[in-house]
């Protein structure tokens, strides 16, 4: 993932910083995202859309995590899946029929906090 730079079109507050990438994975696939937040930071939000920009239906399953959703790694990171079918993990992202699209990950309040950094693996679920 890289830094989304804001040269102030994107109307967020000081301190709010994004990382941005695209995604693609096989109905058997998955997206393995893990990051390790800074443990003072109030905010972070993942959010995967389409190539429209538009979010997935979150009435039918979880389709984004934040820090109040996810369950941190032992060593404070964070492990998101990201998948179409169930893989059993903890921090499952349903991507809801969507094989490829973008995804941001966005912290508030970093202040001199550098933007993280993100890990990316491709994994072939089993049936």
């Amino acid at each position: 993932m890289r830094e989304m730079q804001d040269n102030g079109d994107l109307l967020t507050p000081e301190g709010v910083k994004y990382t941005e990438a695209y995604w693609q994975v096989a109905p058997n696939q998955a997206l393995k995202i893990t990051f390790t937040p800074p443990a003072d930071i109030p905010y972070w939000s993942f959010v995967p859309m389409n190539m429209r920009m538009e979010s997935f239906d979150w009435h039918l399953a979880t389709v984004a995590s934040n820090n109040f959703l996810a369950e941190p790694n032992e060593d404070g990171s964070v492990t998101l899946v990201m998948s179409e079918q169930n893989p059993g993990v903890k921090n499952w992202v349903y991507v809801q029929g969507h094989q490829r699209g973008l995804m941001s990950l966005r912290f508030a309040r970093m202040g001199e906090h550098a933007v993280l950094e993100v890990t990316t693996e491709l994994i072939t679920l089993t049936q």
